[in-house]
C-alpha cells in the first residue's frame, strides 16, 4: 500500500493557537489557496481510496482535491478526527501549556476531563492503518486529516520516542507519503 497523509489546511484557531480538537472549524482564506495548491501538488495521483475525517475543516481541504479527482471513492472516518483536547478545546494553547506545568504533567501523561490521552490516540490511528494495509494491499491511498493523527501515526512508524515527537511538526497542507511491502 501507498500511504499518502496531508493535513487540513490553516483555520482561524490555527492562525490565532487555538486548541481545536473535535468541533468544527472552517478554512481561512489562507487555507483554502493552500488547500488548492495541495489539490495540484496530488493531482496526477490516482487513488484507489480517499478517507477523509468527518470534520469541517479536513472536508473543507478535501472539496478542493475532489476537483482533480471526481471518482475517487470518498469515505468520511471518525478515526481520522483530530484528538478530543477535552476542556481545552477552544482555549488558547498556552492554557494547556500552564495546565501541564502546574501540575507536573507532559503532553503524553495529561489528564483533564474529556481528555483523549496520547495513547488512545496512537491505538486509534494504528488500529485504522493497520485496517487500511489489509483492505488496500496494493492500493494508493490518501487520507485527509489532522497534524495530531498525521504525528500520531509517523511516530509509530518511525519507532519515535515522547521527547522526538517535537520533530514531526506537520504543517498546514503538508504531505507525508508511507510505502508499505507486503509485511506492512
Amino acid at each position: 500500500m501507498r500511504l499518502t497523509v496531508v493535513r487540513h489546511g490553516e483555520t482561524v484557531e490555527n492562525k490565532k493557537r487555538i486548541l481545536q480538537g473535535q468541533p468544527g472549524s472552517h478554512l481561512t482564506r489562507k487555507g483554502v489557496s493552500q488547500a488548492k495548491k495541495l489539490a495540484k501538488r496530488l493531482k496526477k495521483e490516482k487513488f484507489d481510496a480517499v478517507y477523509c475525517s468527518d470534520l469541517n475543516r479536513a472536508i473543507d481541504t478535501l472539496k478542493e482535491i475532489k476537483r482533480f479527482h471526481p471518482d475517487a471513492k470518498i469515505l468520511l472516518s471518525k478515526e481520522l478526527r483530530e484528538q478530543n483536547m477535552g476542556i481545552f478545546e477552544g482555549r488558547p494553547y498556552s492554557e494547556l501549556k500552564e495546565y501541564r506545568s502546574k501540575n507536573k504533567m507532559s503532553y503524553f501523561t495529561i489528564k483533564a476531563k474529556g481528555f483523549e490521552p496520547h495513547i488512545r490516540l496512537k491505538k486509534r490511528v494504528w488500529n485504522f492503518y493497520r485496517k487500511m494495509l489489509v483492505r488496500h494491499k496494493g492500493d494508493n491511498v490518501l487520507w485527509v486529516t489532522h497534524g495530531g493523527v498525521k504525528n500520531a501515526l509517523l511516530k509509530h512508524l518511525l519507532k519515535l520516542r515522547n521527547d522526538q515527537y517535537k520533530a514531526l511538526k506537520s504543517h498546514n497542507t503538508a504531505v507525508s507519503i508511507i510505502e508499505t511491502d507486503a509485511k506492512g
